[in-house]
């Protein structure tokens, strides 16, 4: 009896050993789980805190706004509320992005502007250019500059080119999360369309002739126009996601969400939008 005791004790005090092994196997694989899992949250959280732009050196900042007050033809106001008003309206932004755009730029290129002959000016040019989109002979008069149209126009184009290389810089839609206290709406996207030239296409009723492509035409500006899918963070007010152009006339804001940032979306997250996305509600 005590033999047959002793054995059923030891089976008992093994099977639990094996338990306490099993648990403690699951617990350890857990942990090394949720480890991972921490050192992924810590890279993304870095990745985000990278992407904060430092503020450009004030010194920059000043050049860049007398420069452009040189530009138009004016250096002295009434207040500098007035001058960063002029500011807007000539170049569409303020001397401290203008700035920081020159910067990054520089960056970009190892700290060297690439370009023969590349001036602080000519980024100027651009702006302008992108905020007016004038004839280059009103481009020209508007800044008080002399010299060819042809070099405003291969200037301008030079640094717009560089301007749009920095979107993976500037738009990122990790930092979305700046600031995030826990929801599960940090977004909103909605379309916004550009003016565009009519670019016709060959008419397959009229061989030989062409007809105006309906793709290209946008009812909100009632004529032809591109069209991009736009989101910000809605704690931080920061543009994290660009997605475009598209034709108006072949893709509505749905079908674009579809092809793209439905698939950004991380499990349970859902975006701020207007009624055209109700397909997606209440998901997303």
């Amino acid at each position: 009896m005590g033999s047959k005791s002793q054995k059923i004790t030891n089976t008992t005090a093994h099977s639990q050993q094996q338990n306490t092994n099993t648990t403690m196997a699951e617990l350890n694989k857990e942990m090394a789980a949720l480890t991972v899992q921490m050192a992924e949250m810590k890279v993304l959280d870095a990745k985000r805190t990278m992407h904060v732009l430092d503020m450009p050196p004030v010194a920059l900042v000043r050049e860049f706004e007398r420069l452009a007050c040189t530009l138009f033809g004016r250096t002295v106001y009434a207040s500098a509320k007035e001058k960063r008003r002029r500011l807007h309206e000539v170049f569409g932004t303020n001397s401290i992005v203008i700035a920081k755009l020159w910067e990054m730029i520089e960056a970009s290129h190892n700290g060297v502007i690439p370009y023969a002959g590349a001036k602080k000016e000519h980024l100027l040019w651009g702006l302008h250019l992108l905020k007016d989109y004038g004839t280059e002979r009103n481009q020209t008069t508007a800044l008080h500059r002399g010299g060819g149209e042809k070099a405003y126009r291969n200037w301008c184009w030079i640094f717009i080119g560089e301007i749009a290389a920095l979107e993976e810089k500037v738009i990122v839609w990790e930092t979305r999360k700046l600031g995030d206290v826990g929801h599960d709406c940090l977004a909103a996207v909605d379309t916004v369309d550009f003016p565009f030239q009519q670019i016709k296409i060959p008419d397959p009723k009229r061989p030989g002739k062409k007809k105006i492509n309906k793709a290209l035409f946008s009812k909100k500006m009632n004529g032809p126009g591109l069209r991009y899918e736009i989101g910000t963070s809605i704690m931080t007010s920061r543009y994290v996601w660009i997605s475009g152009p598209y034709p108006p006339g072949d893709w509505n804001d749905l079908m674009i969400f579809r092809r793209g940032l439905i698939d950004m979306l991380e499990d349970g997250e859902r975006l701020e939008a207007d009624d055209i996305y109700v397909g997606e509600a209440p998901k997303y």
